[in-house]
């Protein structure tokens, strides 16, 4: 993933965070798609990718209970 980031942009706050949401929505989709029994896939990254969607998939986490390891990458 961090070959994918601009190295001439000054600051790098942005790209720790955007590395942070990358990670959130790949692990809060993976763990949805075990529960839900469904395949990941880009599409389904795809899917969730608006914060909106990135939102919902917190609640939910939150309203079933995940387990704190599921839940942490998507609250931060």
């Amino acid at each position: 993933m961090q070959s994918m980031l601009p190295t001439n942009v000054q600051g790098g706050e942005w790209q720790s965070r955007a590395i942070a949401m990358n990670k959130a929505l790949v692990f809060g989709t993976k763990f949805w798609c075990v529960r839900e029994n469904k395949t990941m896939s880009l599409q389904l990254l795809r899917e969730f990718m608006p914060l909106e969607k990135l939102a919902e998939l917190y609640c939910r986490a939150v309203d079933d209970q995940w387990p704190e390891e599921a839940v942490s990458p998507l609250y931060n």
